[in-house]
């Protein structure tokens, strides 16, 4: 455990805004996505992976980042809602299929740490309690957030009805964000994806981060299927609780 985590979001939460915008979204749930649609429209220029993760900031970024930016602020947050995190003016939620989010999230962490296919699937959703984690997550945003983005529309881009949920709480022509967001289609994000030889450090060779490539079907398919019966009767359990 990272003893220091809380003094850091506690000092910087301390210069955020209530007029930054706030995207709450679990890992997995195309956070990226949402904030290069956002970047673009807010800085008016396309950037790519790198540069979007250097303005587009996560709750508890260090101070002398977030003091920095002298325009509208887009922060994300992976986690439960806590003591830190303001009452935004916008708040924009990724919903995703719990089961389907933590199949996708052991295979990106996977790609960052492939000692994992020892332990199997089972053991890295215990010893990472995420099944508590998704839930959790989910129940404590809820009531805070009106404006929920399925992520099965993103990945079927379906963004007439994306863009006319999201422009009013932006202040955008529905028009513009539909724009924006066709500009950022799964084969264009494949493509802009250009990650900084550090960031590309992270993960194995052949790892895809947008979109579906063989080394993701074939970590999926070594999951075996009474794993994923039983990661549902638990999703189910953590739920009625």
């Amino acid at each position: 455990m990272n003893y220091l985590q809380p003094i850091r979001w506690l000092v910087s939460s301390a210069v955020y805004s209530k007029d930054d915008i706030l995207i709450v979204g679990l890992p997995k749930t195309a956070t990226t996505w949402l904030k290069t649609v956002l970047v673009q429209l807010y800085y008016e220029d396309s950037k790519s992976f790198d540069q979007v993760n250097s303005v587009a900031l996560e709750y508890g970024s260090p101070i002398k980042q977030i003091i920095n930016s002298d325009r509208t602020r887009i922060i994300k947050t992976h986690r439960a809602k806590n003591i830190f995190h303001l009452d935004h003016r916008v708040k924009i939620g990724l919903k995703r299929d719990i089961l389907d989010n933590i199949v996708s999230y052991y295979v990106y962490s996977f790609a960052k740490k492939p000692s994992l296919r020892n332990f199997g699937f089972k053991k890295f959703v215990i010893n990472n309690n995420v099944v508590e984690w998704f839930v959790k997550f989910y129940c404590s945003w809820d009531s805070c957030i009106d404006t929920w983005l399925d992520f099965d529309d993103i990945q079927a881009e379906n963004y007439e009805k994306l863009s006319c949920a999201l422009a009013p709480k932006i202040g955008y022509d529905p028009g513009l964000v539909h724009s924006v967001m066709r500009e950022n289609n799964k084969e264009s994000s494949i493509r802009k994806s250009n990650m900084s030889n550090k960031h590309k450090s992270k993960f194995i060779e052949g790892f895809q981060f947008v979109g579906e490539s063989e080394l993701k079907k074939e970590v999926r398919r070594e999951i075996p299927n009474e794993d994923l019966v039983w990661l549902k009767k638990l999703i189910e359990e953590k739920q009625k609780r």
